[in-house]
């Protein structure tokens, strides 16, 4: 669902038409446009048919009395249970759209509403009454929210590419925003690459009053003193599996086959198995994307998860399997239409390399006739959890012989995990040794230094002073590092925090631009809450990692996709393809380099330099210490970046 809001001040009218700022041909399951004045409150809608019930959908809404305006995207969990709430019989809330069922439910509880709703949802309204207009977002993280309050009224979207339409809304970019970008850096929640566009962080309300006076907090976060513990092992397994069943099993009523990504780890194939094990569908897709064939193997094991996904689709006989290879060709995010991306998006890609990797599976989903595309996004922060810092707890702890007993043991079952001695340094030593190094070379030297990784960051040194970033990244460092020596639970939350307000967050689910979109039920909150509450051994247990999700999912997947793996590579072919297309990367440096906005920002000779030092082959690669992470991570997201500069300040033809 796509929307656009705005509410004038003192009386203004606007002269521009909300309804252009809607794309005029979205491909997939989208309705027609729809628009709707309030006082000084206008919006405009245009639906996705991803379930049912958003066929009800006649958005915006304005309730009987004329007092309040609605509009929003929303999928709504436990509806059965919001409708007895509000005194509805079940064939009444069959009946209703879910924003009809949320405008019912302000009426009654106000902003309150926010404690019995469910599911993902982002939305506004506007009270004609009060003169106050509310926005408000989900705790799934699920939808998108943004808005600009200056002079000339509150200006209001559903995505960032909306909010760049509004003619009164400044394009100019956020020099923070862009240096965390570079950096790595959790960036302020809210923020976004406009300085003056802001989004609503989630699980969040931002009221702004009729003065134009904005207040923000958040109605919801999680419980860091909150535990649950049972009298089994066997009693955490059942009560993690009904928990699963249930994130799931409102996703049974999306319109069209159910695809879903399967990959070669373990949350893709935990989505497909559940909504198995659900039953009620049989038209169950899984769309894998490898590697072109004879690509060279820059990778090792991780390069193709190919082999992997097909052995475990095999024992799935009621499941169709979709196997795509990735042409060494094709880099769409970065050569052949970066302003696609843009425009979808209105911002860089942190994953340049993962888009064309997630655009064939995308791609391949309509061609089935699917509306949205399960992901596993956000499993390994809850039920797929390897529990790893059990280790580095340990030995923060004064526990040396548990975290030497755990490695042994870890290695022993785990060939990835490269031995021993590699095991016991990575987990247990390196994060617990990493602060007090520092702070002995910061002494040493006089002044802090950038930690190693800051090596491969693209960005103008004179930024770096300007914003003073070097104690930002130590601190940030510090802060996940140390978080592993804290509790189970108070460490999830951070990360799930850190995930959440930096640029690693993912994009809020809207449909792409070829009408998909993205679904993550292992992201579902109350799933998320119950993992970080339980204890950190249900995770790992005697050197045997992913212990809890090894045990969840046994009764849904074939016991070889539960066996120790690598870490695999989605679009593992990602140096053949930047390789075919060096001479135009370099065209395209040279061309980032002719602007004085992307200069004064990135490195550009850094950029030069790192394509003219380009490995010979795979071989040359794996020599060359760190080029891997240059080629593969940073140096395509900081072209895209510079494109995005350009593109957003007007250079780009």
């Amino acid at each position: 669902m796509e929307f656009a809001f705005w509410v004038g001040n003192d009386g203004q009218r606007t002269d521009f038409d909300l309804s252009r700022f809607l794309d005029p041909n979205p491909v997939g399951f989208w309705g027609h446009v729809s628009f709707q004045v309030l006082g000084p409150a206008q919006a405009v809608f245009r639906p996705f048919y991803l379930h049912q019930h958003d066929s009800f959908e006649c958005q915006p809404l304005v309730n009987d009395q004329g007092r309040f305006l609605l509009v929003g995207s929303f999928r709504l969990d436990y509806r059965h249970s919001l409708g007895q709430a509000l005194g509805l019989s079940l064939l009444e809330s069959d009946s209703l759209s879910d924003s009809a069922l949320v405008l019912k439910g302000w009426e009654k509880w106000q902003d309150r509403i926010v404690h019995h709703i469910h599911g993902d949802f982002a939305f506004v309204l506007y009270d004609l009454e009060e003169k106050v207009t509310w926005l408000i977002t989900d705790r799934d993280v699920g939808r998108g929210l943004y808005y600009c309050n200056n002079r000339q009224g509150l200006h209001i979207a559903s995505g960032l590419p909306i909010m760049r339409k509004f003619p009164c809304v400044s394009k100019e970019l956020d020099k923070g925003y862009i240096a965390s970008y570079l950096c790595d850096l959790s960036h302020e929640p809210g923020s976004t690459p406009f300085r003056d566009v802001k989004s609503v962080p989630w699980a969040s309300i931002v009221r702004v009053d009729a003065q134009g006076q904005t207040k923000s907090w958040r109605y919801w976060d999680f419980d860091p003193d909150k535990t649950i513990r049972y009298k089994t092992d066997d009693d955490y397994v059942a009560a993690a599996r009904e928990k699963l069943e249930a994130a799931h099993a409102t996703y049974l009523r999306v319109n069209g086959p159910l695809v879903s990504c399967l990959t070669g780890g373990w949350d893709c194939a935990a989505i497909i198995g559940t909504l198995r094990k659900l039953g009620g569908r049989d038209d169950l897709h899984a769309v894998t994307a490898i590697p072109y064939t004879d690509t060279p193997n820059t990778l090792g094991s991780s390069f193709n998860e190919g082999p992997r996904a097909i052995q475990t689709a095999s024992h799935w006989p009621d499941v169709t399997h979709h196997l795509i290879e990735i042409e060494n060709e094709r880099h769409q995010a970065l050569i052949s239409a970066p302003e696609k991306t843009f425009l979808a998006a209105a911002r860089p890609l942190r994953n340049v390399n993962n888009a064309d990797w997630m655009g064939q599976l995308v791609q391949t989903t309509a061609q089935i006739g699917g509306c949205g595309l399960f992901t596993g996004a956000r499993g390994n922060m809850g039920l797929t959890w390897d529990g790893r810092d059990t280790l580095t707890s340990a030995f923060a702890r004064g526990r040396l012989d548990k975290a030497l007993l755990e490695a042994w043991r870890w290695a022993k079952k785990d060939p990835y995990q490269g031995g021993f001695l590699r095991v016991f340094w990575r987990e247990a030593l390196k994060a617990n040794l990493a602060k007090p190094m520092r702070d002995f070379c910061t002494q040493a030297m006089g002044f802090p230094a950038w930690p190693k990784i800051a090596r491969t960051f693209f960005i103008n040194k004179d930024l770096v002073k300007e914003l003073d970033l070097v104690p930002r990244t130590l601190a940030q460092l510090e802060s996940v590092l140390g978080a592993a020596r804290t509790s189970g639970r108070e460490r999830k939350i951070l990360f799930f925090h850190a995930f959440n307000n930096s640029i690693n967050q993912r994009i809020p689910h809207q449909p792409a631009k070829d009408g998909v979109m993205p679904l993550s039920p292992l992201g579902n909150m109350e799933l998320l809450e119950f993992c970080f509450a339980i204890p950190d051994e249900q995770y790992f247990h005697k050197g045997e990692s992913r212990w809890l999700a090894k045990r969840v999912l046994a009764d849904r997947l074939p016991p070889e996709s539960l066996t120790p793996q690598p870490r695999f590579s989605q679009g593992g072919n990602h140096f053949a393809r930047m390789s075919h297309h060096r001479d135009f990367l370099q065209g395209e440096v040279e061309r980032l380099a002719s602007s004085p906005v992307v200069c004064s920002m990135m490195n550009v000779d850094k950029m030069r330099d790192v394509l003219n030092d380009w490995p010979t082959d795979e071989h040359d690669l794996h020599r060359q210490n760190g080029m891997r992470m240059l080629l593969g991570t940073h140096l395509p997201r900081a072209i895209n970046l510079g494109q995005f500069i350009r593109w957003a300040d007007g250079g780009n033809e």
